[in-house]
């Protein structure tokens, strides 16, 4: 198959990737579409917050 292709990057936490990867295979055309997990080993401080923050659902407790 030949199709164009483009790049997605998700920033996220791990124990969220299973709801994307559910939804990217209802998404998307391919029968078997890319998703690559690559964890962060280590980051700025903010930014880590930022991410949790930005990905807690609003019912979980800090």
């Amino acid at each position: 198959e030949a199709a164009a292709e483009s790049l997605m990057v998700i920033k996220t936490r791990a124990n969220l990737l299973p709801a994307i990867e559910s939804r990217l295979r209802d998404l998307h055309s391919y029968d078997v579409p890319e998703l690559v997990a690559i964890p962060i080993a280590q980051g700025a401080q903010p930014y880590l917050e930022w991410l949790y923050a930005s990905t807690s659902d609003s019912q979980e407790s800090s």
